[in-house]
């Protein structure tokens, strides 16, 4: 389909595109229907698309586009490819847009751009100016019971009650990959990404920067839970408000449990609990990850745990390294109340509390982290901890002579590759840890000089 089609076209090649998104849905539907076909691909060129499918035929904004199982649409192309690898979605920019009513007055545009269906695909789109306020959410994207595969898509500047950029709701697990979510705001949970009521995506590949929470999760929200995040970056997100927000990057809260695994949290702040991430009641697994320069402000009554805040919380923290965050009160690095996270071989260093505790701030009796094989800034108790420079390079990566390299030891969440997907090695000139097999402590792993290291070739860490 093309901007300058004609909806009765049939849309069998780019000389009788659609010039409307959804009869090409709906045409390729009722060929998978019919048993024409078992899937469809519908190819749309380079513009903007507005969305023309009421779900509530007395309400204008409840226009979207909806997906449906078996079809997949895939934007940019230019108009005269013939081959779906031809396409450049970077160079072809394809929009689909929520501003349905006066321009670029958000108040009449679409509650939600996008709906989703189980089966469905959508992949290489630009999806913006959804506006799910005042009481819908999923202004980019809405999923209930649905599992869509979303690929190298753009969701920017859309708004909602929750889940700015896209919900996911009642079991919802869509498949979400190289997409870029930025610029987008939610009034209470989840400016980017809100998951809830036993949603559980698998997000990867994926860049969150500058999206806003009024309430929690400026970022992504999960409550009761538990997506599977890797090779993610968060940057720049932010929970704010008067009476303190939380989780500027992340926000899990009611037994969610999700696992992150090789992504970065840097420069997310939040104006109650946890710049990088918070966790209520819940109990992530946290691989190879960095936390960097994420700040929990407004003291005194809030601004704990500058990196993370738990709260009733048994976080499993494996190879992370933090640096540099900071904290209005208590806890620069990690803050603990009523919690006992499992930390290992991991890095603390930098990071600043006005009151006390820099590193780790445990709040009571009911917080006793049990802390292993790490590099601890001013120390900390625990088996195989250090309290010495790591000697980091500006990229966090380990100088040679890094007493973190082969200082870590074994465990069952350690992995045989660190952040950037590097194999961990065991350096044949240092010494290992006791009961380690040579794996580093930190996000990454060093890498060596030629001829001085031996590749771990039978990963047996347990």
């Amino acid at each position: 389909m093309t901007t300058s089609g004609n909806d009765n076209n049939d849309g069998s090649g780019w000389s009788c595109a659609f010039a409307n998104v959804q009869p090409a849905i709906t045409s390729g539907t009722h060929l998978v229907t019919a048993g024409t076909c078992s899937s469809v691909e519908v190819w749309v060129a380079a513009g903007t698309y507005k969305p023309t499918y009421l779900t509530d035929s007395s309400d204008a904004r409840s226009a979207t586009f909806q997906l449906a199982a078996n079809v997949e649409l895939y934007g940019g192309f230019n108009g005269t490819e013939s081959t779906r690898s031809a396409r450049d979605y970077a160079a072809n920019v394809t929009t689909l847009s929520g501003d349905i009513g006066v321009a670029n007055d958000t108040s009449d545009n679409s509650y939600h751009v996008v709906t989703g269906a189980t089966g469905a695909m959508i992949n290489g789109f630009t999806v913006t100016a959804g506006n799910g306020n005042p009481w819908s959410t999923g202004g980019g994207m809405y999923n209930s019971s649905s599992s869509p595969t979303v690929s190298n898509c753009t969701f920017s500047d859309n708004s909602a009650l929750a889940g700015g950029g896209m919900q996911n709701t009642h079991s919802s697990s869509p498949t979400v990959t190289n997409c870029r979510f930025s610029g987008n705001s939610s009034y209470s949970g989840g400016g980017g990404i809100l998951n809830e009521s036993s949603s559980s995506p698998t997000i990867t590949n994926c860049t969150f920067s500058g999206n806003f929470a009024r309430s929690d999760g400026g970022a992504v929200g999960n409550a009761d839970s538990s997506p599977t995040i890797a090779n993610c970056t968060f940057s720049d997100n932010v929970a704010a408000n008067d009476q303190g927000a939380e989780g500027g990057g992340m926000y899990n809260v009611g037994y969610s449990t999700p696992v992150v695994t090789n992504c970065t949290f840097s420069h997310n702040s939040a104006t109650g609990e946890g710049g990088g991430m918070v966790n209520i009641f819940a109990s992530p697994t946290v691989t190879n990850c960095t936390f960097v320069g994420n700040s929990a402000t407004s003291g005194p009554s809030y601004g704990y745990g500058g990196g993370m805040y738990n709260y009733l919380s048994s976080s499993t923290i494996t190879n992370c390294t933090f640096l540099a965050n900071s904290a209005a009160t208590n806890g620069g690095g990690i803050y603990n109340n009523a919690s006992s996270p499992a930390l290992h071989n991991c890095i603390f260093w930098g990071d600043v509390a006005s009151l006390s505790e820099n590193e780790i701030h445990n709040y009571d009796a009911l917080s006793t982290p049990i802390v292993t094989t790490s590099i601890i800034a001013g120390g900390y108790p625990g088996t195989g901890n250090l309290d010495v420079d790591p000697l980091l390079n500006p990229d966090l990566t380990l100088q040679p002579g890094s007493p973190a390299i082969d200082s870590g030891g074994c465990g069952s969440t350690v992995t045989a590759i660190d952040i950037l997907g590097n194999a961990r090695w065991d350096i044949a000139s240092v010494a290992n840890a006791a009961g380690g097999n040579g794996v580093d402590i930190g996000a990454y792993e060093y890498q060596g000089a030629a001829g001085t290291d031996t590749i771990v070739t039978s990963f047996t860490c347990q």
